[in-house]
């Protein structure tokens, strides 16, 4: 709707006047001055619509060079059948980037199907999807944000709900080598009264910086669930704060699984595979990386339930602080780690205790193991586990 202002003007004007001036597109106020230097208010651009069968998209497009407070692609929506695109190359956006803002006090508002791609860039806050329902339902689905180079210095969501009872659903947020000042989730909702549902978000973080925490999947009202989410980091990666595949923040809430792969990269703080009152099936996946600071849980303690949370380890010679709160360990064997006196799958600072845990090893690539061969899994543990079969795991 409104594009660049590319130059400041002066407008002279009669003492005592109040003049509201349309100039390049940009709506300014002029306040009582009989000589005032045009200050831009607002440089907001609002997406084009173009009209496909079924539906409405709405493509906005920021070029090298040009800068903007706030980017819609569709702004205040309310018709569930218009989806927003953004496209931000070399350029800035010093506040709030949507693919799509829906605010309504309809039954239910949402926020769907839209794309943000952003490359080499600065922008402050990115939302795929975000819509507000206040009392009444809000559903995010499906919204997309990509992330080349550049630096967001706020926060990020693929997808971000707030009102009664909301579903947050298969958002995703891929960040390739660019810095996040703060948070970045896959989906995110809050301030519910009713039920709150978050599933199928996805993180992928390959390369780059991350200053606060990366959440696959974050819940927080009365009744909520966060399954079946996905963090994935590689390419060298680092994350300053905590990774969670999935967060449900209520007395009732569940965390079912959810999931972290650690590929590549250098995390300094905890790593869970799902906080929730009742915590199943979560698991967290070491092929690699810098972990020598990392705590890793399948659960965080308190939890009313919990069982069957895995932590599998791919890769060797990976070094931890801690591992805790697992009902499983499953060990991946890759090449060359037979008969290796001085080599293990996982080194923790902190004996790691296997009492109550079960415990399995697989072969990758169909090695064959002979009868007395060796592999050293943990240098430090406590405790007596059980031993179980991974037959298929491989």
């Amino acid at each position: 709707m409104f594009n660049k202002l590319n130059s400041f003007e002066k407008l002279m004007l009669n003492l005592n006047c109040i003049k509201y001036c349309l100039i390049h597109k940009l709506y300014l106020i002029i306040i009582m001055s009989s000589m005032c230097l045009l200050v831009a208010d607002d440089i907001i651009l609002e997406g084009t619509p173009e009209t496909s069968p079924g539906c409405t998209v709405y493509r906005a497009t920021v070029m090298p060079g040009e800068t903007y407070s706030n980017v819609y692609g569709v702004r205040d929506n309310t018709d569930s059948t218009s989806y927003g695109e953004v496209t931000i190359t070399e350029g800035t956006v010093t506040g709030t980037v949507y693919g799509c803002r829906a605010i309504s006090g309809d039954d239910l508002t949402k926020a769907s199907c839209n794309k943000v791609n952003i490359v080499d860039s600065t922008v402050g806050t990115v939302y795929g999807g975000y819509a507000y329902g206040g009392s009444h339902n809000a559903s995010v689905h499906q919204n997309i944000v990509s992330i080349t180079g550049g630096s967001v210095t706020m926060y990020v969501y693929g997808g971000n709900a707030d009102g009664s009872t909301l579903s947050v659903t298969g958002n995703e947020v891929t960040i390739n080598h660019a810095s996040v000042g703060k948070t970045v989730y896959g989906g995110c909702a809050f301030n519910t009264s009713s039920w709150l549902s978050m599933l199928r978000n996805k993180v992928t973080i390959n390369g780059g910086t991350v200053n606060g925490s990366v959440y696959g999947g974050y819940a927080n009202g009365s009744a909520t669930a966060s399954n079946n989410n996905t963090v994935t980091i590689d390419g060298g990666a680092v994350i300053k704060g905590a990774v969670y595949g999935g967060y449900a923040l209520s007395s009732n809430s569940d965390a079912k699984n959810n999931t972290v792969f650690i590929k590549d990269g250098t995390l300094n703080s905890h790593i869970y595979g799902g906080i929730g009152r009742n915590a199943t099936g979560n698991t967290v996946v070491l092929y690699g990386g810098d972990l020598t600071q990392a705590d890793l849980y399948g659960y965080s303690d308190g939890r009313k339930s919990h069982s069957n949370n895995t932590l599998e380890v791919w890769g060797s010679n990976i070094s931890i602080r801690s591992a805790q709160n697992f009902e499983n360990y499953y060990f991946i064997v890759p090449e060359g780690m037979v008969n290796q006196a001085d080599r293990y799958m996982l080194r923790a600072a902190t004996p790691v205790n296997l009492s109550g845990t079960n415990v399995g090893v697989a072969m990758q690539n169909g090695t064959t193991l002979n009868i007395g061969d060796r592999i050293n899994l943990i240098d430090k543990t406590e405790g007596t586990p059980t031993w179980v079969s991974l037959v298929g795991k491989e």
